[in-house]
């Protein structure tokens, strides 16, 4: 059911085009932010940025924009890592994937609105090209050293496991090699004919069973934060700076 705009078309222009000023829209109750800020993006050529206040009102935010702007409209949701400072086991797999896949995205990201909670802001992140610079593109055919391949995964942050069940897994198993890539929903499975990329298909991690068969996927590093040996050293260096 199309809903009724808040914002009239001067209102929206005002917003937008005013640089002397910060504009502002105030008295926004329950979803009508939501809606406002919908409009808002569909009017402006840039990407618009929501704060939430906690993890619940992102994902509250997140429902009701996809509500009012419908699946085809592009909404990022960079979600929280969801632990406590000092805690002593890392973020879930499954979100620290989501968070890469935002990451990877935004370099394109252009039109939309990208939300994002109040500590989340506070955190750390990585370089800019970070992820681009330890990302894989493979292509069904391509010419692949497989060994320097099993290398790079492991420097990616991928640990190797004798079955893929999560984000940031893989194995080898004679010429096939499973792996989860983060970002993705489906784990893959990579057929090897000597060095060439025979097939690439997505597998149940249940059953094992292989499923559909694509073209190319690319795969993002499993960790937000480099693990190889130059950063290790550089991390050890500046801690015994830091703390004697």
């Amino acid at each position: 059911m199309p809903q009724e705009s808040l914002l009239n078309p001067a209102t929206i222009d005002r917003l937008l085009n005013t640089p002397s000023t910060d504009p502002s829209i105030g008295r926004l109750i329950g979803a009508s932010a939501s809606l406002s800020a919908v409009e808002l993006a569909q009017a402006h050529a840039a990407p618009l940025l929501m704060i939430a206040t906690d993890p619940r009102h992102a994902d509250q935010l997140e429902a009701e924009i996809s509500w009012f702007a419908g699946p085809d409209f592009p909404v990022q949701h960079f979600v929280e890592w969801e632990t406590l400072p000092y805690d002593s086991f890392s973020p879930h797999q499954d979100i620290v994937s989501q968070r890469l896949t935002v990451l990877s995205s935004l370099g394109s990201f252009r039109h939309g609105i990208i939300i994002v909670s109040g500590p989340s802001l506070l955190q750390r992140l990585p370089p800019v090209d970070y992820v681009a610079a330890r990302t894989l593109q493979l292509q069904q055919g391509q010419t692949l050293d497989r060994q320097a391949f099993i290398d790079s995964l492991g420097s990616c942050g991928y640990l190797r496991v004798p079955q893929v069940d999560e984000h940031g897994e893989f194995a080898v198993r004679g010429s096939l090699l499973d792996i989860f890539p983060m970002g993705s929903v489906q784990p893959l499975r990579i057929d090897f004919f000597d060095d060439e990329l025979e097939s690439l298909r997505y597998f149940n991690a249940e059953t094992q069973i292989s499923g559909d068969q694509v073209d190319s996927i690319q795969i993002l590093p499993a960790r937000e934060i480099p693990l190889d040996d130059n950063d290790i050293r550089y991390f050890r260096q500046h801690y015994r700076e830091r703390f004697e």
